[in-house]
Order: structure tokens, then C-alpha cells, then sequence
């Protein structure tokens, strides 16, 4: 399962690997933006209680591109609410999505030996980050023609490749399991390593040493606590 840090991911987080009995948690969707009334001396809707105000927040049908449906516009309220932009800048983001989607698919295709990964970063600036162990502004050139995307590429050169840290999440997930650990493996692009999550990392890493087990390269334990299972679950 792949994942773009929208994060979430893309409401995007964009956007963690798991080969675990558990996903990642991810964070509550904001509150719906508020509606602001117009002052603009127009006519305001009628409603069935009367008058209702027009938000300005919401375009009209024909402000709208076709391809903008009504559901897109709702996801574009709340990623405005939370990132705090103008409705139209949401809206331009949550179509770039696509875009973005099809140059990672086309970068794991083709660029596997040194793609190390592609997310959105939504704060503190608006980013598409694009990893690479090499070569990354030049072999990006050859995959990007549209202006506006590019103006929002940031490469990054890291250790470690996608296809590499797909390795060594599997072989870590099999040690630990082996082990008789219970744990949660992912991959943290933003980091370019792979994280095994484990209530009691000094017992894991412990039992590692005891059988003589070395943890693959770009891999970490990291203590985390899971919910308790309710009896005869």
C-alpha cells in the first residue's frame, strides 16, 4: 500500500508503506470551514424559513470547472479550514493530486534504482517533495513538462531507495515476527527508513542480541504503545 505525506496523504500523508496487522493512525478531518455571509447588497437565497445568507466560501455553478464536483469542493473546504488557505488554492491542490500520483507511479516504473520516494508537504510550505539517491533534478526534467507542477518540486537526496526500504521492511517484519514479537512496520518516506513500532523497545532489542540478530540497514525501533485487545478479540 502506498502513501503520499498528504499525509496523511494525500489528505494524502501522506503517506505511510505498512506490512502490518495494523495501519498507521491518521489525523481527524478539521471541522467543515464556517460559512461568511456576503455584504455585497445581493438578493439572498430564499430557504425554506426564509432568507438564508450565501457563503462566500462556496463557488457557484458557474464558477465552477466541470470537473470540480461537489464532493471535491466539501474535501477543499476542510483543507482550507486546516491549512488556512483560500478555497480556490484548496481546490487547485486537491486536483494536483492526480498529477502527482501519476509521476510516482511512472518514477517507481521506470527510475526504481534510485527513486526513493514522493510526498506532499502541506506545511509550512506548500511542497512535492521528490527523493533520490542521485541525479534527482536531472532525472525529474525528464518526467515533468507541466510549469506549475515543477515550480513546486523539492528534490532531496537520501541513502536509501524505495524498492531498498520495501526490502528491508519485510525482513525486518519476518525477524521481529520470528522473534515472537508483536509489532507494526512502516516506512517513514520523510525520514527514508523503515520504523518498527513495539510496545518495549529494550525487550526487542534485547531478544535481538540474545539470537544474534542484526535489524536491516535503514531500520529503527520505536516505542509505541497499542490499544489493548478486549478479551475474546
Amino acid at each position: 500500500m502506498r502513501i503520499l505525506a498528504v499525509t496523511s496523504l494525500l489528505l494524502l500523508g501522506t503517506a505511510l508503506v505498512s506490512l502490518a496487522c495494523t495501519s498507521t493512525p491518521t489525523k481527524e478531518a478539521p471541522e467543515p470551514a464556517k460559512a461568511i455571509v456576503r455584504n455585497d447588497g445581493d438578493e439572498p437565497t430564499l430557504g425554506p424559513d426564509g432568507p438564508r445568507p450565501t457563503p462566500i466560501n462556496t463557488p457557484t455553478p458557474e464558477e465552477m470547472p466541470e470537473e470540480i464536483s461537489p464532493a471535491l469542493v466539501r474535501d477543499a473546504q476542510m483543507y482550507a479550514a486546516q491549512h488556512d488557505v483560500e478555497l480556490p488554492e484548496a481546490i487547485t491542490r486537491l486536483l494536483l493530486q492526480d498529477s502527482v500520483g501519476e509521476l510516482d507511479a511512472d518514477l517507481l516504473s521506470n527510475e526504481s534504482g534510485t527513486f526513493g520516494g514522493i510526498w506532499i508537504q502541506n506545511e509550512p510550505e506548500y511542497r512535492v517533495v521528490v527523493a533520490f539517491t542521485k541525479d534527482g533534478e536531472e532525472t525529474v526534467a525528464k518526467y515533468v513538462k507541466d510549469e506549475a507542477l515543477m515550480s513546486l518540486i523539492e528534490v532531496r537526496t537520501v541513502e536509501a531507495t524505495y524498492q531498498d526500504l520495501m526490502q528491508s521492511l519485510r525482513e525486518a517484519s519476518w525477524m521481529v515476527a520470528g522473534l515472537g514479537f508483536r509489532s507494526v512496520s512502516d516506512i517513514n518516506l520523510f525520514e527514508n527508513r523503515v520504523e518498527v513500532y513495539t510496545p518495549d523497545r529494550s525487550r526487542l532489542g534485547e531478544a535481538l542480541r540474545k539470537n544474534g540478530k542484526t535489524l536491516p540497514a535503514h531500520v529503527h525501533i520505536v516505542e509505541r504503545k497499542f490499544p489493548v485487545r478486549p478479551e475474546g478479540g
